[in-house]
């Protein structure tokens, strides 16, 4: 229910893997155990920090594409001298628009790519 809030702490992480346990502080009498939700958390405000946009952890080159069933490690693609560039990286917080990420090889200013431009055309498209 979007328009009913409701408040919660979030338990230590349990499992394998480990996943978050939400427990809400008072549950309206809708609220059943097992509904889906939603779940924001109020973070600290960090600076300098890498942002890139979310897009960027979806693009995947054509000659790259990877078997989506098999577990891979976060990594976006950067311009560098006119070709994609793989580079891992570890996500951090996000705001649902851009995601912080941590990599050793990436620095302020490379250009995040977030999808393709058909050259012929000049409309954007989005691959997944």
């Amino acid at each position: 229910m979007p328009d009913a809030p409701q408040s919660a702490t979030l338990t230590p992480l349990q499992g394998n893997p480990p996943r978050p346990l939400f427990t809400i502080e008072r549950p309206d009498p809708w609220v059943r155990p097992g509904m889906a939700a939603t779940v924001e958390v109020d973070l600290p405000e960090r600076r300098n920090v890498l942002l890139v946009p979310e897009a960027a952890l979806a693009f995947e080159p054509v000659d790259r594409q990877e078997d989506r069933r098999e577990a891979r490690r976060e990594r976006i693609y950067v311009l560098e001298h006119g070709d994609p560039r793989r580079i891992y990286v570890t996500v951090g917080g996000s705001d649902g628009k851009r995601v912080e990420v941590f990599a050793n090889d990436l620095k302020p200013g490379d250009r995040a790519i977030i999808g393709w431009r058909d050259a012929r055309s000049g409309s954007e498209r989005s691959h997944h």
